[in-house]
């Protein structure tokens, strides 16, 4: 399997997962993922209305929709993000995880003075 392939079916496996949590949480206000949560409160409703199929097109277009703008946003991103991970030493990392920790308001000046004396020693 190329490359190409293996990223198309790897989507196409995703948006169908996300996509099956919506059945039940329409169907029997029971979300099958952790996504479909808010599902329940509005798909359930309409199915109690007798919009079940409605519910369903909702639910399934926009689940295409966001699957077509996550892939695009991958496919045009992947490469320079790669890039740029590729620059990163040990300090840049070390100062992304700070910067990404849950106290990072504390970490904000170690993580600028870490990024700030690597470049003035590079």
């Amino acid at each position: 399997m190329t490359p190409a392939e293996a990223l198309i079916f790897y989507a196409s496996l995703y948006q169908s997962a996300e996509y099956s949590g919506s059945i039940t949480a329409i169907a029997i206000a029971t979300p099958g993922a952790p996504n479909a949560a808010a599902t329940v409160l509005d798909g359930f409703a309409m199915n109690r209305q007798g919009k079940i199929g409605k519910a369903f097109a909702y639910s399934l277009w926009s689940a295409v929709f966001a699957s077509f703008v996550g892939t695009c946003g991958m496919i045009l991103l992947a490469e320079p993000m790669a890039r740029l991970a590729l620059y990163f030493g040990p300090s840049e990392y070390a100062a992304l995880g700070f910067s990404v920790s849950p106290r990072s308001a504390f970490c904000r000046p170690i993580t600028r003075c870490a990024v700030c004396c690597r470049r003035s020693s590079d």
